[in-house]
């Protein structure tokens, strides 16, 4: 489990560091607004960067979050963002910075969340793993919903040689809303990234026994199986099932 633990130490790194390796932005914010929600896009270190979430005060956090990741060798840019109830998904933009100084190619990284906030967290999230495990990118969040949660998915894995996505992975996690189950599905990432375990589910995947959630995980690649997790909500199972996938 020594790789799990320093990706998570990595990411963890980033976190902690996003005030103190702050990237300078100059000139004025462009903000626009979507429903539920606030864009902004500014030049930071020298590249046009982005941020949204349902405040524009979330929006410009989040904005330098991501300026922040410019110093550590990743810089990202808005896509899109899509709104269903209940449910906001957006796509950046991410490149890697090159031994060189050089950039690498684009290459789509997701979000989603029960507000524009949460998915904006996500996205950052996935942002700083693409960034920690030099590649590893999740796209095109997807939801199911169950009675209870809802299943969130992407479309994760390394890039080939020639920069393109290369063979992909449904990953997914399972929470009470939707900004839950895609905080899961970075932890199930994190695995797919490290140890190259990974798990996914449907609508099919999760009971209720008595008063508690019961979540199955399929998992494949490293020590291929199912993943049980139990818990009085779905959030509970879902992070409960993470945790035995985590440490089998």
């Amino acid at each position: 489990m020594r790789t799990i633990f320093l990706l998570l130490v990595m990411i963890a790194g980033c976190l902690m560091t996003s005030d103190s390796m702050a990237a300078s932005c100059s000139g004025s914010a462009d903000v626009s607004t979507f429903p539920g929600g606030y864009l902004v896009k500014r030049t930071c270190g020298g590249y046009q960067t982005a941020g949204f979430g349902t405040s524009l005060d979330d929006a410009h956090a989040n904005l330098q979050s991501f300026a922040n990741l410019i110093d550590q060798g990743a810089r990202c840019n808005f896509y899109s963002i899509d709104a269903d109830p209940g449910t906001y998904r957006a796509n950046f933009t991410c490149r890697l910075q090159n031994a060189d100084g050089t950039w690498g190619g684009n290459r789509s990284v997701g979000g989603m969340g029960y507000t524009a906030s949460g998915a904006a967290g996500n996205l950052l999230a996935f942002a700083q793993l693409f960034r920690a495990s030099e590649g590893y990118a999740c796209r095109s969040p997807q939801v199911v919903i169950f009675p209870g949660g809802f299943v969130s998915s992407f479309s994760c894995g390394y890039p080939n040689t020639s920069g393109d996505l290369g063979r992909s992975s449904t990953i997914s996690g399972v929470g009470s809303n939707t900004t839950d189950a895609a905080s899961v599905t970075v932890g199930f990432a994190e695995l797919g990234a490290s140890i190259d375990r990974e798990c996914w589910a449907n609508q099919n995947s999760v009971q209720v026994v008595g008063s508690n959630f019961k979540v199955t995980m399929n998992c494949n690649g490293t020590n291929p199986g199912t993943f049980v997790g139990l818990g009085s909500t779905a959030t509970a199972a879902g992070n409960n099932a993470l945790l035995q996938a985590q440490f089998p």
